[in-house]
C-alpha cells in the first residue's frame, strides 16, 4: 500500500508534464504568431488579410498601383536579415506566382486574392481559422 502511494503522485507528475508539452506543442508558429492579433492562438480570416494593403504599398514604390520585380527585388534587397533562409530572390519568385494575369506585375488585388486562396488551403477544417492543428496537416 504505501508503494501505490509513492508511485501515485509521480504518475500525476508525468501526466502534468506530458500534458504540458502537448500544450507547447498547441501554439503557431513564428510568422503566423506574429498574425494572431488578437492573441486567441489561431488566425482569423480578416487577421490574415489585414496587412495586405500595407504589404503592398511597401512594394509598390511609385505608387502606380502595381509592384513590378524590380520594385520587390529592390524593397526585398532593404528588409531581409542576412540570416534569413528566405532571399530576395525567393521572395520575389514567391511573390510573382501570385501574377495571376501573367502580365508581369501584381495589383493589390492579385495580392489579397492569392492570400484568400491560401488562407482556404491552410484552413483545413473549413472553420474560418487557421489553428495549430490545421498547420500540422500541411
Amino acid at each position: 500500500m504505501r508503494t501505490s502511494c509513492r508511485v501515485g503522485p509521480l504518475i500525476l507528475i508525468a501526466a502534468m508534464s506530458t500534458t504540458g508539452m502537448a500544450m507547447a506543442d498547441e501554439t503557431l508558429n513564428g510568422g503566423l504568431l506574429k498574425l494572431d492579433r488578437n492573441g486567441d492562438g489561431k488566425i482569423s480570416y480578416e487577421e490574415w488579410q489585414a496587412g495586405k494593403p500595407a504589404q503592398f504599398r511597401n512594394l509598390d514604390q511609385d505608387q502606380d498601383g502595381f509592384v513590378t520585380r524590380e520594385e520587390a527585388t529592390a524593397y526585398y534587397t532593404r528588409v531581409v536579415k542576412p540570416a534569413d533562409p528566405k532571399t530576395p530572390t525567393l521572395r520575389v519568385t514567391g511573390l510573382f506566382r501570385k501574377d495571376a494575369n501573367g502580365d508581369g506585375k501584381i495589383s493589390l488585388e492579385e495580392l489579397v486574392f492569392s492570400a484568400d486562396l491560401e488562407f482556404r488551403a491552410r484552413d483545413k477544417d473549413s472553420d474560418g481559422f487557421i489553428t495549430p492543428e490545421d498547420e500540422r496537416k500541411r
